[in-house]
């Protein structure tokens, strides 16, 4: 707001209405300057805004033009920035708070990038990992069906049947064979077994780390959720006291119009009684 050439309240420094007449005014002048004149222990400042009022109330011209500008003195010192100490503290308190609750949201969510820097690169070693077993045991379980299927095929050919036709030294030759793939495919089992549990141990670790980290996660999103709604409801009362205040001004000023639409009325009805009067 841009304050007025004039920013004092002359009736109030006087403790009258702007309706007083010139007679109530002298009166109120004359008790107070008993009161708040320096030589009897009253403030200088004082004194002098008791002085200037009155100057400026006790002159028709004065105060006419006074008047005019008056209601916009009363609005400017009813705004935050110049008479509502106790609202600028306030208003400086939610401003402050604010800062703070923001700079606290932007501390923790810097403190979760370092935990996830942490975090996450155990967590993507062992995805890595996961994946390199998976592909192996199944590598395994595709080379433990095929070579079930070769020995299979082998079984139901002649050659099969012409090979057991052979002395028993091409018997215990085949023997030998078999006894190799046996063994094969229990280690092929054994393998796979192994892997398997390997991937057991490494989900599992995995599962735990992801919780960590979502826990980790969860602890800082739901801070800084509570510091947001503080924010919010600050936000709130600051807009609601926004619009309290321009309500107040929006009232100040009918007030203001209604008060000089009833001064002029007064001036013009005096002006017609004196002219009653100096014609008669």
């Amino acid at each position: 707001m841009t304050p007025p050439t004039i920013t004092e309240d002359y009736y109030s420094a006087l403790g009258v209405n702007q309706t007083a007449t010139l007679e109530l005014i002298t009166k109120a002048y004359r008790r107070l300057a008993l009161t708040l004149h320096p030589d009897r222990g009253g403030s200088t400042q004082a004194f002098q805004l008791l002085g200037l009022a009155y100057e400026t109330l006790n002159d028709e011209t004065k105060r006419r033009a006074y008047d005019q500008i008056y209601p916009s003195i009363r609005l400017y010192l009813r705004s935050p920035q110049s008479s509502n100490p106790t609202k600028q503290s306030e208003t400086r308190r939610d401003d402050d708070l604010i800062v703070t609750l923001r700079r606290e949201n932007e501390a923790r969510s810097s403190q979760w990038k370092m935990e996830q820097e942490g975090l996450m690169p155990p967590i993507i070693a062992l995805k890595r990992s996961i994946r390199v077993l998976k592909q192996e045991i199944k590598d395994l379980a595709e080379a433990t069906v095929a070579a079930a299927n070769a020995e299979a095929r082998k079984k139901n050919s002649t050659a099969s049947y012409l090979l057991s036709t052979l002395s028993i030294e091409d018997d215990e030759d085949e023997k030998a064979r078999k006894d190799r793939r046996r063994q094969k495919r229990r280690e092929r089992r054994d393998e796979i077994k192994s892997k398997e549990w390997q991937l057991d141990l490494q989900e599992s670790a995995l599962q735990q780390k992801e919780k960590a980290l979502n826990r980790a996660k969860a602890a800082i999103d739901a801070a800084n959720l509570i510091n947001d709604r503080k924010i919010q409801a600050i936000e709130a009362r600051k807009q609601g006291s926004k619009v309290q205040e321009q309500r107040e001004r929006e009232r100040e000023r009918r007030e203001g119009e209604k008060l000089q639409k009833l001064m002029r009325q007064a001036e013009v009805a005096h002006a017609a009684a004196r002219k009653r009067q100096t014609k008669t």
